[in-house]
């Protein structure tokens, strides 16, 4: 049989390898632990999760603003997304500068700890850094593949779910990365993402998540650009907190 398959639209990830010292990062996030109980107002637990938790993980809070030994990191991490949004996706800047918009820290307090499959909204790249991470122990992180059940709920599925790199690049409706300690991963916002609880066979799964967005959005006709907020009032941190307990 005489053919040929035509391949288009391929999904991808960028990998950064951060050459600070990563000590500093581990120790900022030990700092973050001791310093935010539960209850703070700078903490909160996953939606699906009571065992995964974030610290920094609301409107106009930063981990980065937390503690300046993170300067050198922040450094690192707007220099590699500037050359993920411009180098691989081939955006223009318009000569601004990329925004690291959120940051915040994930903690899984507990072995078989698992995220919900998920995508980031307000942002048009994501990052993840992996601050404490060993292959053996810790679950890495799932990229999935958006199928026909997910946009045509009628329409009839004729193959059984796939596990994690099940089938071949064309079937395959889990893909399972291969993160390191120190590494950042770079990928388009819209990309679905989480892990199982089945891989988490440890506690103490540590990475650093953050959206980007350029300073100026800009298509040649319509432009405009976008301010990190510089002040929330407590009244509105505090019903923010209550929307995310009660999601």
């Amino acid at each position: 049989m005489d053919f040929e398959i035509e391949e288009f639209f391929p999904k991808f990830i960028g990998k950064y390898r951060y050459g600070g010292d990563q000590q500093v990062v581990k120790d900022v996030c030990d700092r973050v632990l001791e310093e935010i109980p539960k209850g703070h107002d700078e903490w909160n637990d996953n939606v699906a999760e009571e065992n995964l938790h974030h610290y920094f993980n609301i409107s106009n809070s930063s981990l980065l603003r937390f503690d300046e030994r993170l300067n050198d990191f922040e450094d690192f991490l707007l220099e590699s997304s500037t050359h993920f949004f411009t180098e691989i996706l081939e955006y223009d800047l318009n000569e601004s500068n990329m925004l690291i918009t959120d940051c915040w820290m994930n903690n899984c307090s507990t072995e078989h700890t698992w995220q919900i499959k998920h995508n980031h909204n307000n942002c048009m790249i994501v990052g993840t850094y992996f601050v404490d991470f060993d292959p053996k122990l810790h679950a890495p992180l799932d990229f999935y593949r958006n199928t026909y059940k997910d946009t045509i709920p009628s329409m009839s599925q004729m193959r059984q779910p796939r596990i994690a790199n099940e089938g071949n690049k064309y079937t395959q409706e889990v893909h399972q990365s291969k993160p390191e300690e120190g590494m950042l991963f770079i990928w388009s916002a819209e990309m679905l993402h989480g892990y199982e609880a089945i891989y988490n066979l440890w506690k103490g799964r540590r990475t650093i998540s953050m959206n980007f967005l350029p300073e100026i959005i800009d298509n040649g006709k319509y432009a405009f650009r976008i301010e990190p907020l510089q002040h929330i009032s407590p009244t509105q941190l505090n019903r923010r907190k209550e929307l995310n307990h009660n999601q």
